[in-house]
């Protein structure tokens, strides 16, 4: 992404490795010099005086000059920790991105200084991107998340009708659920985890790309549910009643709804499947009055 002037680190890397070359030269001057100290030893001990008082353990590690060996291989091991920390130095002044990523910002350019702290740009990775959405707190029973990391939530489709055209959606899923209600809607807040948002992918070809900042319309897949009768939710009377024809009478009934969409609302109380609901706007409404229907099509509508 970025290289800082690496010229300092470069020679303080070689000023390292001069070190710790010295001091490998060091050590095998040292190792010579225990080679004679061994043999030293040896003529010494053979000696009858020293044969009636022998070296104690530290004298004889005094004599094989083993202080002297351990002093420098502590060196080497220090030449070769500063030559580590000079080669990291070294590798830092080349700022690369961990990740697959799209720079959203740059704050630096050819000859600008910087230092530790500094801001120099804004990048977004490109492996995944996440859509923040809200919906009713009732609601959340409804959907599934994640229980574990290799699990996914509910399926989730994203349209913008304003930049793409018609028919065309991203496909995500519900990856976890944020924990504090919208300041301002009170609302629920979810994140939506959407992979390889610019369809670089094999697969993905030719569908639309996600861009950061933009508004989009998201509808989620429910749970599953049982024993639900799905009506049109423009049929929906004030105070979540139906209006049924039984008998040729208008039924006006209170109903258990469970979920409503955009679209339709699923009622789990109150209505059976193959009842008969009134679609058309009644100019007198009670309970008990006669209707009949009337065919327009294939289709009848219950009338007044």
């Amino acid at each position: 992404m970025l290289q800082i002037d690496p010229s300092d680190y470069k020679n303080t890397l070689e000023l390292r490795k001069s070190e710790l070359l010295q001091s490998k030269t060091t050590l095998d001057t040292e190792m010579g010099r225990q080679q004679i100290a061994e043999q030293d030893l040896k003529l010494i001990t053979n000696d009858s005086l020293f044969k009636d008082n022998p070296l104690s353990v530290e004298e004889r590690q005094l004599v094989l000059r083993q202080p002297q060996l351990n002093a420098v291989k502590a060196t080497i091991v220090g030449a070769k920790a500063s030559v580590d920390q000079a080669q990291l130095n070294l590798e830092r002044t080349t700022i690369r991105a961990p990740f697959d990523a799209h720079i959203l910002s740059q704050n630096v350019t050819t000859g600008s200084q910087v230092g530790p702290g500094d801001d120099l740009g804004r990048l977004v990775g490109t492996d995944y991107y996440w859509v923040t959405a809200t919906v009713p707190v009732s609601k959340l029973q409804w959907l599934r998340f994640p229980e574990n990391d290799k699990d996914r939530g509910s399926t989730v489709l994203i349209k913008n009708s304003t930049a793409w055209p018609d028919g065309q959606y991203r496909e995500g899923y519900l990856d976890k659920q944020i924990g504090a209600l919208d300041g301002q809607t009170r609302l629920a807040r979810v994140l939506i985890k959407v992979a390889d948002p610019l369809a670089k992918n094999t697969g993905l070809e030719g569908r639309p790309k996600l861009m950061i900042g933009t508004f989009v319309e998201v509808e989620m897949q429910a749970n599953k549910l049982d024993d639900i009768v799905r009506l049109n939710r423009d049929y929906i009377r004030s105070n979540e009643t139906v209006w049924v024809m039984k008998d040729d009478k208008l039924e006006i009934r209170e109903v258990d709804i469970a979920l409503t969409d955009n679209e339709y609302a699923y009622i789990r109380e109150g209505l059976k499947e193959g009842e008969h609901v009134v679609i058309t706007d009644l100019s007198t409404v009670s309970n008990g009055i006669g209707l009949r229907t009337r065919a327009e099509g294939s289709e009848k509508e219950p009338t007044q």
